[in-house]
Parts: structure tokens; sequence; C-alpha cells
């Protein structure tokens, strides 16, 4: 592996952005009509918009892990290339969502709220896995047929 310390950050990270998924799903969870509803979802949504920030600093870049990735195993290149447009894709969803949280009344649609962020927290775990598919074909990616 090209760069082994990143692609340690990439595994330690993954568990911290699952982490902040679960964390997100649980706040969503409470009734939106509890009162305290927002204050539960506003400071789990911010970690996850902090974690996925340094989840693209790990993998993407000249230094990132899809690099190391590419430079090991040049035939993954168009899988580093769709995840990294997932990032693209996720991060106008995070962002819309994290700009919505930070108007200071209540949410115009606290259910379509609830909805949009369930639907972006599916597409985080299925980005995870495709993300382990991804080490997996690099780094463990046995050809068979020897001895």
């Amino acid at each position: 592996m090209a760069n082994d310390m990143n692609a340690e950050d990439v595994r330690a990270h993954r568990a911290v952005m699952a982490q902040a998924v679960v964390e997100v799903q649980d706040a969503l969870g409470y009734p939106i009509d509890e009162p305290h509803w927002l204050e539960r979802v506003r400071p789990a949504f911010e970690e996850l918009h902090q974690d996925f920030l340094l989840h693209r600093t790990l993998t993407e870049g000249t230094d990132g892990w899809y690099a190391s990735i590419v430079d090991d195993a040049p035939h993954l290149g168009t899988s580093v290339e769709k995840l990294t447009a997932e990032h693209e894709e996720l991060a106008a969803s995070i962002a819309s969502f994290q700009a919505a949280l930070e108007g200071t009344g209540p949410l115009a649609d606290p259910l379509e709220f609830r909805d949009g962020v369930t639907d972006l927290m599916h597409r985080l775990i299925k980005h995870r896995q495709r993300g382990s598919d991804l080490m997996y074909a690099a780094y463990n990616f046995d050809i068979g047929g020897q001895g």
C-alpha cells in the first residue's frame, strides 16, 4: 500500500463516520413534536457534517487514500472516480440540510426534513459499503489458481 498511514487513518475514521450516522438516526427518531427535537438533531448533524469533511480530506487529493489505491491498483480508477463523484453529491445534500438547521426558527417542513435526512443516512451507509468493497478489491484481492 503506497500510503499505509493514510489508509490506517481512513480505517479508523470509518468507525467515527458510522457512529455519526447512528447518532443522527437516533436524534431523528425522537418525535418531531417533542420540544427538544431540533436540539437533538442539530449537534448530531453538525458532527456528521464535520466528520464527512474529514472523510473527504482523508480520501481525496494527491495525498489521499484514493490516490494510494490508484497507485497500487490502477484498474480501480473508475471505482475511485465514482466514489469521488458521490462525495460531491453527498456534500451538497449535507450542506443543504446543515443550512436548514442553521436557521433561527423552526424548519419549514420537519417531516420532509426528517425524510430527506433519513434518505441521506442510507446513501452514506451505501457509500461506506462501496468504500469497504474498494479497500478489499485493492488490498485483499485473491487471484486464486496458485499452488
